[in-house]
């Protein structure tokens, strides 16, 4: 069965040609039998709430399968963990949601846009976790925001509140790292203090630690040094010597050295890295660089050796791939794995006679990929 009652007065169906849910009547949601009927890793099912649902109940959509999410014209309430933990790829919010409750949207979507232009309420950690999020705009019915609502928004970068008098939790957008503008248009005082230590918010050039009403507030990383060790080879593009905390500050990403290939910047062995966007401190860097040979077994047949100085911890328990192809842009590439870390080597065969080809390195685990490295000609 794909269909059936959800609510006193509420019905669900789901069409299986277009993975569409949809749910129609009158009233709240209160239940979600349809749950068992979709995979635990199946992602992408589209969600329409029809005209004449009020409510959405707590934990009703709290599954990592949602794709796009239309919510009805006349649902007034989310509850708490509505839609926690869902991966919605697109939101379209009724004018008439009027409250959305404690962990709401928490911790899933790609959404980069959200208006919630006739919102008076937003419980704690309702969009906590949004890391696609790029702005948010309240409008002039606004009257609270809880703690941590939008904690952890990484790619947060502007917040404009439209009017109304809200009260806003010191800590609301905590840990918004990126967070450049908030415009206030409201009457309300908007408390900065406890987003992060590290940034210095400005008002009309004034340093400040609330936004006052009807102004705008930028704020400025703190300014950090980079210091360098083991600088071999040549790179193409300015070492940079400082950086600010939440800004965007990229780092050389092609290097020469004979014999060797460059492979990126390590923290002190700890970790790789190819900007500094996400650090904090004053930092000391090296180039990675991994040793290689390539000797011609025969006309069609390479032997392909590495080697990795054991200084760059970053590598421990990882694996090694080479990727070699005629084209440098690496079209029709094949992939040769090797399990030895450290030290391993590839024969790469059935190679054309008289053709260049191209090669290059990296390593993953389990859980992620390095990027590859520059393309050597072999």
């Amino acid at each position: 069965m794909t269909s059936g009652k959800c609510g006193e007065d509420v019905y669900w169906n789901y069409d299986e040609d277009t993975f569409t849910l949809t749910i129609s009547g009158k009233g709240k949601i209160t239940s979600n039998p349809w749950r068992r009927y979709f995979d635990e890793g199946q992602i992408g099912v589209n969600l329409v709430i029809e005209k004449g649902i009020t409510s959405i109940g707590k934990n009703i959509f709290a599954f990592k399968w949602l794709g796009n999410v239309s919510i009805g014209p006349d649902v007034v309430e989310i509850e708490q963990s509505a839609f926690s933990d869902a991966y919605i790829e697109k939101l379209e919010l009724g004018d008439s949601v009027k409250k959305i409750g404690e962990s709401a949207f928490n911790s899933g979507g790609r959404l980069k846009e959200l208006n919630l232009k006739n919102v008076e309420e937003v419980g704690e950690c309702a969009f906590e976790g949004f890391t696609h999020l790029e702005k948010v705009t309240f409008g002039k019915n606004l009257k609270k925001i809880s703690k941590s609502a939008f904690e952890g928004c990484l790619s947060l970068k502007e917040v404009e509140f439209q009017g109304g008098a809200p009260k806003i939790a010191k800590n609301a957008f905590k840990d918004d790292r990126f967070l450049k503008v908030i415009i206030n248009h409201s009457e309300s005082s908007i408390p900065l203090g406890k987003l992060d230590k590290d940034l210095t918010w400005y008002q009309e050039g004034k340093k400040v630690t609330t936004i006052s009403p009807g102004k705008t507030a930028k704020c400025k990383g703190r300014l950090f040094k980079v210091k360098y060790k083991d600088l071999k080879g040549t790179f193409e593009g300015k070492l940079p010597k400082t950086y600010r905390y939440a800004e965007d500050k990229y780092l050389p990403t092609k290097g020469k050295r004979k014999g060797y290939f460059f492979y990126g910047w390590s923290d002190n062995g700890y970790y790789w890295l190819s900007d500094l966007c996400d650090l904090r401190g004053n930092i000391t860097l090296m180039p990675i660089w991994i040793r290689y040979k390539v000797k011609k077994m025969n006309a069609t047949t390479r032997r392909f050796s590495y080697s990795i100085e054991k200084k760059y911890d970053y590598f421990y328990s990882r694996t090694a791939q080479i990727r070699y192809s005629e084209d440098k842009g690496m079209k029709k590439a094949k992939t040769l794995w090797c399990d030895n870390l450290w030290k391993g080597s590839f024969t790469i065969k059935n190679l054309k006679k008289g053709k260049k080809y191209y090669v290059q390195f990296r390593t993953r685990d389990e859980d992620s990929k390095s990027p590859w490295s520059n393309p050597i000609r072999i």
